[in-house]
């Protein structure tokens, strides 16, 4: 078997009113290897790889995909949702989000091929790999997109080089990690999984039993994502001398110093009860309304997504119904006003620390002493970054299945499996939300933004260690000299004459061109719109990237 890392390029219609698109160019190359070659359409490419299975890694299975899958089903390739496939089919990993994790084709002769998502192992774009992985760049240029490239195309050597460069730039990054195994499972967060089940052997069932469904439910309600604030104080002003911490491997951090739940939980439904219980892991469910005390943020949201970062609740006029943790529950008075309080019930666990540890100190020694292999550097991160969330994994959902009909179609079917532990991922969120809420209020007059991990400021954050490496304390990322923050996950600001934008779903493009204004930090406000956006549309021939406008609204 072969392992490859891939890329395609496809065309971009000119006429808007007949949509479609064809591949015009792709590639191949072992990893390890600089040897790529180069196709100029799908029929060649796969008669490359006919002979002997193989797995070849695209680094965006989502958009490579739907360009592999639209040639299978117009060249007599039949979906096949089954395990073992039949000669001329197919079957793939979709979820309902459109995250593509694999596609396996069995073709005419027997070989097998799966392409797999190199995204998911190695979530950066590939500049940022390379410069991890201190690989040699160059530019990437650009190319004309629009470039009539009819049936028959022929790749220029301009083409040739742009195509060439993103490929082997994933072939070595993949092989460099290969040594750590991280190939051996679909995603990232999977080999952390297993790798760290290894570690405890034994002990992982007997710490982390499958709960029945109803238990999961409902301590499912307390996991929420981190804390990404605002202060409306310093909202879309022009700011000078921000201070910038972040703490190195916050969820990393809090798995390894505090105590977790384990075991099998018991419902307790009498709040007295529940107080001899103070030595355990709390999941309570109330009905409570409330207002926000002086000099404290919000943070109660009601939504459910973990990823949400929606409005915070200053105060209710009626009772909701909320489950939280016991380190919520504290803070939800330390920060709230509560004008009426309701106990239903909770679930408790008992707790441990010490559960991680080996897990954790293994990667963050290497992390720390990594600093002349920027491979390894690289590989301690992920694995100390993606640990904890596979035990938050839902154990419902549904995947898409696919049919064509002029194009590909994509439905949601429903789907199940086992959850992990998700008592684990809710109070590492929870203890990890109350440290950088906690911080950002002890700070209350100069706190500007938090994210999760991260506070800005207009003045030196007090009551925190300070520390560039040790696990835990924040690092102090330096100054900006201006900074504007528009609203959360959009800012821009200037450190040392350097332009940095954050603006959650702009595109490089748009990015460049906020950085190139003659005034980027006083054009960067609300009503900004900027052409360079990209968004992806499903076609005859695949998908294409289709222009639209970046909005700042």
């Amino acid at each position: 078997m072969i392992i490859y890392a891939t890329d395609f390029e496809n065309t971009v219609p000119k006429n808007q009113e007949v949509i479609s698109t064809r591949v015009w160019g792709c590639g191949l190359c072992p990893i390890g290897t600089e040897f790529v070659s180069l196709y100029n359409d799908l029929d060649t490419y796969f008669q490359a790889l006919d002979g002997m299975d193989n797995i070849v890694y695209s680094h965006n299975l989502a958009y490579d995909g739907k360009l592999i899958l639209d040639y299978l089903y117009t060249h007599g390739y039949s979906y096949n949702p089954v395990p073992r496939l039949k000669k001329k089919s197919f079957s793939h990993l979709i979820t309902e989000n459109g995250q593509f994790y694999f596609i396996k084709v069995k073709l005419q002769s027997g070989t097998q091929i799966t392409f797999r998502d190199s995204l998911k192992i190695l979530p950066f774009k590939l500049d940022k790999i390379a410069e991890d992985l201190k690989l040699p760049r160059k530019l990437k240029g650009d190319i004309d997109y629009t470039k009539d490239r009819p049936d028959g195309y022929i790749m220029d050597e301009e083409d040739r080089a742009y195509l060439t460069r993103d490929i082997i730039i994933l072939s070595k990054a993949l092989d460099f990690i290969s040594q750590y195994g991280l190939l051996d499972n679909l995603t990232i967060g999977k080999s952390c999984f297993q790798q760290y089940k290894q570690t405890v052997k034994q002990y992982f069932d007997t710490w982390f039993p499958v709960l029945d469904s109803d238990t999961d439910a409902y301590i499912r309600k307390s996991y929420k994502g981190g804390w990404c604030y605002l202060n409306p104080k310093y909202q879309d002003l022009i700011l000078s001398n921000v201070f910038q911490y972040d703490v190195n491997s916050l969820y990393p951090y809090e798995m390894r110093t505090k105590a977790f739940p384990y075991g099998q939980g018991i419902k307790i439904t009498d709040w007295e009860d529940l107080q001899s219980y103070n030595n355990h892991a709390w999941f309570v469910r109330i009905k409570v309304s409330f207002h926000l005390k002086d000099r404290c943020f919000p943070w109660i949201q009601t939504a459910h997504d973990i990823y949400s970062v929606e409005d915070k609740l200053v105060s209710t006029s009626d009772p909701i119904e909320l489950t939280l943790t016991k380190m919520d529950l504290r803070l939800l008075f330390d920060t709230y006003n509560i004008d009426y309080f309701e106990f239903l019930d909770a679930i408790v666990f008992e707790m441990k620390t010490g559960m991680f540890n080996t897990y954790i100190d293994k990667w963050f020694g290497n992390k720390v002493k990594s600093n002349d292999n920027p491979t390894l550097r690289l590989v301690s991160k992920l694995m100390l970054n993606n640990l904890g969330g596979q035990f938050g994994k839902s154990p419902v959902g549904s995947i898409k299945t696919t049919s064509y009909t002029n194009q590909l179609q994509f439905t949601n079917v429903d789907s199940s499996k086992e959850s992990v532990y998700i008592p684990v991922a809710a109070y590492m969120t929870s203890y990890a939300r109350c440290k950088t809420i906690r911080t950002a209020i002890a700070n209350y007059d100069d706190f500007v933004y938090a994210d999760t991990d991260s506070i800005k400021s207009i003045s030196p954050i007090t009551d925190i260690e300070i520390d560039s490496v040790k696990l835990g304390a924040w690092k102090d990322e330096g100054t900006a000299d201006t900074a504007r923050f528009v609203k959360p996950k959009t800012y821009i600001y200037v450190k040392d004459n350097k332009v940095t934008v954050k603006a959650s779903g702009a595109t490089d493009t748009v990015i460049n061109v906020i950085k190139s204004m003659a005034n980027p930090i006083q054009s960067f406000t609300f009503g900004l719109t900027v052409h360079g956006g990209l968004k992806s549309k499903v076609v005859s021939g695949g998908v294409i990237l289709i222009p639209v406008d970046f909005n700042i609204i």
